[in-house]
């Protein structure tokens, strides 16, 4: 019986950490149908939130709460992240598409030309 548990752990593969893994993290919110000025927006709230102008007067959840007091400061900082990776990936998605749809449209033109004669 002791062998059987141990067999299985063997045939198991190892995970291993990849890029796929942090898809949640490193995916343009933009993909998931948010629109990026409000990611924008967003990020520049959270970007506020943190250079904490307020000097801790104004606060979603006081930090002096034990381990749920710096929640805010992490969604701050999580809304930040979004807009980086918003700018970054999402900039880089769109102008790819862009390129994209440009080389198409090109193609279709030369393709409907009346004066291009195919030899």
């Amino acid at each position: 019986m002791n062998e059987e548990p141990q067999e299985q752990l063997k045939e198991q593969p190892i995970q291993r950490f990849d890029a796929d893994s942090l898809g949640v993290l490193t995916t343009p919110l933009s993909l998931r149908g948010f629109p990026p000025w409000l990611i924008y927006f967003a990020a520049l709230l959270g970007f506020i939130y943190i250079l904490n102008p307020g000097a801790g007067v104004i606060e979603f959840i006081p930090d002096n709460i034990p381990l749920i007091g710096n929640l805010d400061e992490g969604a701050a900082f999580m809304l930040l992240w979004y807009g980086l990776v918003e700018y970054f990936e999402g900039r880089k998605i769109r102008r790819n598409y862009r390129l994209h749809n440009l080389a198409a449209k090109q193609e279709d033109d030369l393709a409907n030309d009346p004066h291009i004669i195919d030899v």
